[in-house]
């Protein structure tokens, strides 16, 4: 990522707020080190929450729960609000009210990737965030996943590496410290979805068309994924889910990991393995609408839905 001064995120932020647009500055490392580590840290992260406040950011996401009670116990007359991290796998409305009570400037939460399918789960924590005057957000343009690296074998699901990957991502210093240990966790994850096309249906992406469904029970904000980006990726990303329409190739709505290290333009340059037209998947999700499926509770190889799918549309 670029080295970007105090001044000039300062200035960034005040021209969002010219065109009414919130910055949210994304503090949501998982890892402090030791809690010792944390306490030799709280006068810097004081300082610098105050400095964010004074340029005018909106709200900061946090994905620690140290970093949360230091906040409460310790800031309480900070004004910005606070946005619950993905990386916090909210999985029940009860664990809502426990952050709400933990410090009542929460007013977001992006939700746990893993229930984007799971529509009457989505609906229950819709109308518990209403509840707490709160808003849920649903990640639209992330593919984490476990994919089996043997050709054939349906095995995919909630990545086993996400917590370890966030971790990695937070110790990370230089590209040799990513790279190291052949590329863990990020490497399993490119491997893993070079096997087969149906892996990449299993991913709980949500297609800009699908945006539709999520507003029927509840949903209304959604979140696009691409920090990482560069600016054309983002804009065409951000075209697409504003008029809730996508025609190109899936795989392109995640930003590859492979061009984090090969710097390599998302849209023009990465050659991806499979095609999957993404008009032809207006009704793929309509098992999940419907309730009739829950990943979260059924094996890949004992429901077929995703492979079936995909077979159909490579036959033309």
């Amino acid at each position: 990522l670029p080295d970007v001064n105090k001044k000039e995120l300062a200035g960034h932020v005040v021209e969002l707020t010219k065109q009414n647009i919130e910055f949210n500055y994304t503090f949501n490392t998982p890892f402090f080190g030791s809690k010792q580590m944390f306490i030799q840290l709280q006068q810097d992260i004081r300082e610098w929450l105050y400095e964010l406040e004074d340029m005018g950011v909106a709200r900061i996401i946090v994905a620690n729960t140290m970093l949360l009670d230091f906040i409460a116990r310790q800031m309480p007359e900070l004004t910005m609000k606070i946005e619950l991290s993905t990386i916090l796998h909210v999985d029940t409305p009860m664990q809502l009210v426990a952050f709400k009570e933990i410090d009542d400037r929460i007013d977001r939460v992006v939700g746990n990737i893993l229930y984007n399918r799971n529509f009457d789960k989505l609906e229950a924590f819709a109308k518990t965030c209403a509840k707490l005057d709160m808003t849920y957000e649903v990640m639209v343009n992330e593919f984490c996943s476990t994919a089996s690296k043997n050709p054939g074998v349906a095995n995919m699901g909630h990545c086993i590496h996400r917590d370890a990957c966030y971790t990695c991502h937070a110790t990370n210093i230089f590209k040799q410290d990513a790279l190291a240990m052949r590329n863990y966790p990020m490497g399993n994850c490119m491997a893993g979805r070079a096997s087969s096309g149906a892996d990449w249906l299993r991913s709980n992406f949500v297609l800009p068309q699908h945006l539709k469904y999520y507003q029927m029970f509840g949903i209304n904000n959604f979140k696009i994924t691409g920090r990482t980006a560069k600016t054309p990726y983002l804009l065409e990303m951000a075209e697409a889910y504003v008029k809730e329409y996508y025609s190109g190739n899936l795989l392109k709505l995640w930003k590859p990991l492979e061009t984090i290290y090969s710097e390599k333009d998302e849209l023009s340059e990465h050659k991806h393995k499979f095609d999957i037209p993404a008009e032809e998947l207006t009704h793929f999700i309509s098992p999940w609408v419907n309730g009739d499926v829950d990943c979260t509770m059924t094996l890949c190889s004992d429901c077929g839905y995703c492979d079936r799918f995909y077979a159909n549309l490579t036959k033309g």
